[in-house]
């Protein structure tokens, strides 16, 4: 196992993240001045996204305090072989020291560039390299960017931020634990490629357009979908959250979901399949004080109003999911009004049993606060507050986010959490 952290820490390493909240043409921004010793720190001063390369996202231009130019050009897509920035200079700049001083320690960075600039989390490292510079932009020691896949560069930027927002404490969990998102361009570079078996399942799976992806049947509900029709899953026996870019649309044959530039989506999808994540960790949905808070809240969702919440009645699994991703701030705000409202009691066990034992504390106030303001209150606020939650197709929408298969006929699904 440690070749494979070490692989997949190089990748994270070494792979650059595209924003997508560039500014339509130029962001100005201010250098910070350099540190005294160490590499100098530096902000992107200007972002160009216009009358740039084909092959380029944008250009993200540093100003390094001498009359020197130095930019770091982000590709539109991330494939195999090949990463998503280029650093881009003037040879004489760097070879007349106009750009930063050559480190004594070549495995330390020569510049440290801050893009927030450009609506990037994190900062770029600039390597010298002897024969000119790298740029590197390190990303979630729990992300998994498999060296067969491809994918685009704001997709990739997009993850990432959503997973550096978990609380530090649960990734920290993750990454004692080994718990890895695994990203790729579609199912082909993700499900089919773990379990080749999927596809086979895929393709002997008829497929219905006119039977709703989730339906009660014989007093329990049952997912209907297959495995090209889920935008994102977790995998217990490999402790791996998988997220394509792409998946199949549900009652179709080949109608394409892309999330790229789907930020909260994604944010969404990485928050709750994250919360089976940290289910796994200590099967805390199994802890009888959290099937106790439960079944006391399925006793108060009357019949009629199932249908807002059938997701979340197949199994303890998903609520435990969905509810520790809003308590994190990691869902919309009809997400968490629905599961918060809905749930209450289940939720106020994982806030004040589960998630104080990852470093994260929040109060009933800082909940209505800063996530659901009904929080603690009679349902109706959350249905005041967003109507649609009545709708079933509603419950489409943000369910299909995610998915739990392990209550299918199948023996293959028997260890899939989605």
């Amino acid at each position: 196992m440690a070749n494979i952290v070490d692989r997949r820490a190089f990748l994270g390493s070494t792979a650059a993240l595209l924003g997508s909240h560039f500014l339509p043409n130029i962001a100005k921004g201010n250098t910070v001045q350099p540190a005294i010793q160490g590499p100098p720190r530096l902000q992107v001063s200007n972002v160009i996204t216009r009358n740039i390369p084909a092959e380029y996202q944008a250009y993200l231009e540093v100003q390094t305090n001498t009359d020197g130019r130095f930019t770091i050009g982000l590709l539109k897509d991330r494939v195999p072989g090949r990463r998503i920035s280029r650093a881009i200079y003037d040879e004489q700049d760097r070879t007349q020291g106009r750009l930063f001083t050559r480190p004594t320690d070549n495995s330390q960075p020569a510049a440290i560039i801050d893009p927030r600039n450009a609506g990037i989390e994190g900062v770029f490292e600039v390597h010298d390299t002897g024969s000119g510079y790298d740029s590197w932009y390190p990303v979630s020691p729990v992300l998994w960017l498999p060296e067969h896949a491809g994918f685009a560069t704001n997709y990739l930027f997009s993850i990432n931020n959503s997973l550096k927002s978990i609380p530090e404490g649960v990734t920290n969990a993750f990454h004692r634990n080994e718990t890895w998102t695994l990203i790729g361009r579609n199912i082909e570079q993700t499900y089919y490629w773990l379990n080749p078996s999927w596809r086979t399942s895929d393709e002997n799976t008829p497929i219905d357009p006119n039977k709703p992806w989730i339906e009660k049947v014989d007093g329990r509900w049952v997912d209907n979908r297959r495995w090209a029709n889920v935008p994102g899953l977790y995998l217990p026996d490999r402790k791996t959250i998988v997220i394509p870019q792409t998946y199949i649309t549900y009652g179709t044959r080949n109608g394409i979901e892309d999330r790229n530039g789907q930020d909260e989506w994604n944010k969404d999808t990485v928050f709750h399949e994250g919360g089976h994540g940290l289910d796994f960790l200590s099967s805390h949905s199994n802890a009888q004080g959290f099937i106790d808070a439960y079944e006391r809240d399925k006793r108060n969702i009357p019949e009629n109003q199932e249908h807002m919440v059938s997701y979340y009645l197949q199994n303890r699994a998903e609520p435990f999911a969905e509810i520790s991703a809003a308590l994190m701030g990691g869902l919309s705000g009809r997400r968490s009004a629905r599961i918060l409202s809905f749930f209450y009691n289940a939720a106020e066990h994982i806030r004040t049993q589960v998630l104080p034992n990852y470093g994260h504390r929040i109060s009933q106030e800082q909940v209505r606060q800063n996530i659901y303001e009904g929080y603690g209150s009679d349902r109706r606020a959350a249905l005041t507050l967003y109507p649609e939650i009545q709708l079933a197709s509603a419950l489409a929408e943000d369910a299909g986010h995610c998915m739990h298969m392990h209550n299918m006929d199948s023996p293959n699904h028997s260890h899939v959490i989605v």
